[in-house]
Order: C-alpha cells, then sequence, then structure tokens
C-alpha cells in the first residue's frame, strides 16, 4: 500500500497498523513523509522505520502512466490537470503499477482515481 499522508508526522508503525501489516511506499511519499519531522532526531527515527517498508519503484513505466494520467484529467470538465499536483500523480502511478491501493487523506487521489479506476483507501 503506498500512503500519501500531508497532515503532519505519522510514523510508520501507525501506517502499519493500518495497512494490517503489509504496507508500501514510494520515494516521493519517502520524502514527504520525511519533510514532516519536527527535528533531526525525529527524521532519524523515522527514517529506520521506513526503512522497514515495502517500495514501489518510480520508473519509467510509472513517469509514462502518470503523463496518461495527466492526459485523462485534462480531458474532464473543465480541464482538471492543472490542479492535481505532481507528486499524487506520481504516488498513485506507482501504486497501480503494483496494483495497490492508495491509502490516502487528499481528494486530488479521488479525482485521479476517476481517470485510473484504482482502488482507494481513504484516511478518516
Amino acid at each position: 500500500m503506498i500512503a500519501a499522508q500531508r497532515r503532519g508526522p505519522v510514523t510508520a508503525a501507525q501506517l502499519d497498523e493500518l495497512a494490517e501489516g503489509e504496507l508500501w511506499i514510494c520515494d516521493v511519499v519517502r520524502l514527504e513523509l520525511l519533510r514532516g519531522a519536527d527535528n533531526q532526531r525525529q527524521m532519524r527515527v523515522l527514517r529506520a522505520e521506513l526503512d522497514g517498508l515495502l517500495t514501489a519503484p518510480i520508473d519509467d513505466r510509472v513517469w509514462e502512466r502518470a503523463e496518461e494520467v495527466y492526459d485523462g484529467l485534462a480531458g474532464l470538465r473543465g480541464g482538471r490537470h492543472r490542479g492535481v499536483q505532481l507528486a499524487d500523480v506520481l504516488i498513485a502511478a506507482a501504486a497501480e503499477a503494483r496494483e495497490l491501493p492508495v491509502l490516502h487523506a487528499d481528494s486530488d487521489f479521488d479525482l485521479i482515481a476517476s481517470v485510473t479506476g484504482q482502488e482507494l483507501i481513504r484516511l478518516a
């Protein structure tokens, strides 16, 4: 499962509990989570926790799919592609490539899923 969480620091243990033991991230999510650390000590602890998670790569196939998703978003009424963050499209494409649901708390993923049809799990 790829977690996208931007509302403050969340530990890998908390996310792992939500994911029932199988949590996937990608490098974009890793950086977003690390950015939320309050200090260097917390960041080092979080890095160690994140090292234990499975990683969905952002490879050429994912970059290509991200372009396709943006194309699909542009085709929606009002051309919705401009309002969706690049990071969110990459996260969704990395999850889709591994057939993983996206654990999220961001409405951009709902919009992306309207194009991809992929499974989402919304954080409360």
